[in-house]
């Protein structure tokens, strides 16, 4: 039976899940940051990558909702590439949309906004506001204003002159206490980077304080962003990074850009060589409580790979001494020559096995995700980690040496 390790780590997060349910490619923006502020004519580029193992086709670049630039790509399962805007005056939102070759699409977008090409005459600073000033508490970290603490302008004086957010942990999370400035502005918005795909938002007034208690974040040290609006719904945004851990640390490095979902765990396992890549076996797998046991990962060269239980026990022929091996390779026996003999697709894929399997301890740790396919982190024998994406089967690749 095919193992459903992705699942157990995708359901951990979700109140429901169907692994029927096609995958939607990953997408995610690296370059502007949301809430930048350009001049009109500037050249903007947007460094986005998209992920899905079962190829990215095609990728798109949306302006408030119009395709500008819309790229073909090579069907891999990680894309990278710079999509460029000529910017014009007023506040924008940039989409940027990736399609798989399973007619899966997924967006992620950023607001920016575009000052006139001469520079405009800073408003009046505004006087201090009415509301209610909630004293900020104590033991408290302020955040790094992005990307200056000075006031962000658009057309016709709608400006922020600070925003501000200072955190105070709290038993089962952080408690936040956000303050700000604005001209121009009849109301406002707060939206939290603790989520990029469900954030949570906050409609506040121009001007105020507002404190708020949250338990979790999937991103270490997330963005909040301010957005205020105008009579005619013209928008200036603002983000402040505040430092917020992950519960978890990962054990290796670079670290992904989500925290990880639990302690890493290690466990017995062992590694065979291939002609074309490696299988690897794990005593067990653990994601938070869930522990699944016996798994086999066939990792194959060309970055795929296939997921199995392993049904070999005791008693069971080791190998078929009907098979005739080549010089210099090797039948594979027990459970990696189960897996092998039992699906001809894995064995003419993967080939020979060019040395016997070496036990080990490895370690394994599985990533918070906002959506599918589920990921994971895994030491294999000569110490590197791989991260694994998709189940029960998809696309590996080297993340650390």
């Amino acid at each position: 039976m095919i193992l459903q390790i992705g699942a157990l780590i995708f359901c951990a997060l979700a109140t429901a899940c169907s692994l029927l349910t096609p995958t939607i490619p990953t997408v995610v923006i690296a370059s502007p940051a949301s809430g930048s502020v350009f001049r009109e004519g500037e050249q903007i580029a947007v460094q986005s990558t998209a992920t899905d193992p079962s190829g990215i086709t095609r990728v798109e670049l949306l302006v408030d909702n119009v395709i500008v630039r819309s790229d073909p790509a090579p069907r891999s399962a990680s894309f990278t590439l710079s999509q460029s805007w000529v910017a014009t005056q007023g506040a924008h939102t940039l989409t940027v949309r990736a399609f798989t070759a399973n007619g899966a699409s997924n967006v992620a977008g950023i607001s920016i906004l575009v000052a006139p090409a001469t520079v405009a005459a800073v408003p009046t600073q505004i006087s201090q506001p009415t509301a209610t000033i909630i004293a900020a508490p104590t033991s408290s970290a302020r955040a790094t204003i992005l990307p200056s603490s000075t006031a962000t302008l658009a057309p016709g004086g709608l400006a922020i002159q600070s925003f501000t957010a200072e955190t105070k942990d709290i038993p089962g999370g952080k408690q936040i206490t956000f303050a700000w400035k604005s001209s121009g502005a009849v109301n406002a918005r707060i939206t939290s980077g603790t989520s990029q795909r469900f954030p949570q938002v906050w409609n506040v007034q121009a001007n105020g304080t507002l404190v708020v208690e949250m338990k979790s974040t999937t991103y270490p040290n997330p963005q909040m962003t301010l957005t205020v609006y105008d009579a005619q719904n013209n928008q200036v945004s603002k983000s402040v990074q505040i430092a917020w851990a992950c519960a978890h640390t990962y054990f290796f490095a670079p670290a992904p850009g989500t925290c990880p979902q639990s302690a890493a765990a290690s466990t017995p396992a062992a590694e065979q060589a291939f002609q074309n890549g490696r299988m690897i076996w794990l005593k067990e797998l653990r994601v938070g409580d869930v522990v699944s046991a016996n798994v086999i990962l066939v990792l194959f060269s060309d970055g795929s790979f296939n997921r199995f239980t392993d049904t070999w026990v005791e008693g069971m022929p080791e190998l078929d001494t009907s098979i005739a091996p080549p010089s210099g390779v090797l039948q594979p026996v027990r459970g990696f020559g189960k897996v092998w003999r039992e699906n001809s697709n894995v064995r003419n894929k993967i080939g020979w096995a060019t040395a016997s399997e070496k036990g080990f301890t490895s370690t394994w740790q599985a990533q918070m995700r906002e959506s599918l396919p589920s990921a994971g982190n895994l030491k294999i024998l000569d110490g590197k980690v791989i991260e694994v994406l998709g189940d029960p089967s998809g696309a590996w690749k080297f993340v650390s040496p």
